[in-house]
Parts: C-alpha cells; sequence; structure tokens
C-alpha cells in the first residue's frame, strides 16, 4: 500500500474559513457527548467491536500486537468526546479499510469545548518550535512531532507554546472504514487517560447531523 505524506496546511485553512462561520462550539460538543452516551447506553456487542477495530479480521490482526487493544473496551465505556486538531499524518489510497497514522493536539480543559481553534494555534506553535531545532540537537518533542514511526501518547506540550495550557499531543489512527471522510484539522476524539493512553477518532456514525454537514464543507475547503 502505498502512502504520501500530507503537509501541514490545514492549520491555516481552518483559520481562515472560520471567520466567516460562526460555531457555537461549546453546544456543539455538548450536543455531540449527550447523543453518544445515550447511543453506548444501549451498545451491543457489534457496536463495541466496531468501535474497538475488532469487527473484521484484518482489524483484528492490527490490533493484538498492542497493549492498547485490550483495554478498547473500557476506553469506550469512559471516555469523553473532546475537540482534537490534526496537524499532520498519512492519506492511503485505494483502500477503504486501511489504517493509517496522524497526530493529534488536544486537551481535558473545558475552555477547548468554547473555542477548539485554539488548538490550531498551538499546532503552529509546535511545528514553529520544531523547526528551530538544530540538526545536532534534537528534542524528545521533536521526535514525538516529526518521527513517521513514532507513536507519542499524552506528550504534554510545553505551555510555552500553550499560552499556560494544558494540551497533549498523540498519534492517532485513523480507521478509514469508520471515518471515511477524514482529514486534517478539526476532529472529535474518544479519550480518557485513565481507561487507556491510546485515543480514537469518533466513528462518522456517532456523530451530529449538524456536526457531520459542519465537517463536509471543511473537507470540500480543504480539498
Amino acid at each position: 500500500m502505498f502512502l504520501h505524506y500530507v503537509k501541514c496546511v490545514a492549520i491555516l485553512r481552518l483559520s481562515e474559513f472560520s471567520t466567516i462561520e460562526i460555531v457555537d462550539y461549546s453546544l456543539q460538543i455538548a450536543n455531540i457527548r449527550s447523543e453518544f452516551a445515550k447511543k453506548r447506553d444501549a451498545f451491543d456487542k457489534s457496536d463495541r467491536a466496531f468501535l474497538a477495530g475488532k469487527d473484521s479480521m484484518k482489524g483484528k490482526l492490527l490490533g493484538m500486537f498492542s497493549s492498547a487493544y485490550y483495554h478498547r473496551e473500557k476506553l469506550i465505556d469512559n471516555a469523553d468526546v473532546v475537540y482534537g486538531y490534526a496537524f499532520r499524518g498519512y492519506e492511503a489510497e485505494g483502500d477503504r479499510e486501511f489504517s493509517y497514522p496522524t497526530w493529534v493536539l488536544f486537551s481535558p480543559s473545558s475552555k477547548f469545548d468554547e473555542n477548539p481553534l485554539l488548538l490550531a494555534g498551538a499546532a503552529k506553535e509546535l511545528l514553529a518550535y520544531c523547526e528551530r531545532q538544530t540538526k545536532r540537537k534534537k528534542d524528545k518533542l521533536y521526535y514525538a512531532t516529526k518521527d513517521d514511526w513514532g507513536e507519542p501518547k499524552y506528550v504534554e506540550l510545553p505551555q510555552e507554546l500553550t499560552h499556560g495550557s494544558l494540551i497533549f499531543l498523540s498519534m492517532v489512527t485513523v480507521r478509514t472504514g469508520a471515518n471515511p471522510h477524514f482529514h486534517l484539522g478539526l476532529n472529535l476524539l474518544l479519550a480518557d487517560k485513565k481507561s487507556s493512553k491510546e485515543v480514537l477518532y469518533l466513528p462518522e456514525k456517532y456523530w451530529s447531523e449538524d456536526y457531520r454537514n459542519s465537517y463536509s464543507g471543511k473537507e470540500k475547503d480543504n480539498g
């Protein structure tokens, strides 16, 4: 399977068209959480298998060698839906069931419920920080951000890059069967650090209608 790198253009594009689109992000995420909580209460085994990526032999084989794979049901039971900002990743060609990595910033702080676009600013700060690293001296944060083979999990960004806010960096896997319209930029995550260091994308089938329409519009703008 051929992979090609997706450049981090979403950071500027999202900020550009967000100025003309008025979104009550706090209300949006509250509605999404409420809807997902109701659906989660009614989950059967097939729903849990789908969310955990265990609904196919391919998914089971890909996950069984990761310790996080065995904590996904607990994560699904306890996770909160939060905004995340995906600023780099890979784009898969041809295989709708292919999985590929993305690098995402997110936070448990309620301030990002109100304005998740602050995460885009943090991503820009992080990338600028990495660019300032010299060839002879590159720190752990550089490799967590830039290493294509790394799998950062809940790496806390320095406060000088976040203006004092708590923001984490994690590698989050895109399952194209669950999120076929994925694009870089603002996305929805399932996260609960106490249950698992893994973070999952909320599959499209659990999105609210208004978020789905908003996301589709951003996909066109990014296209």
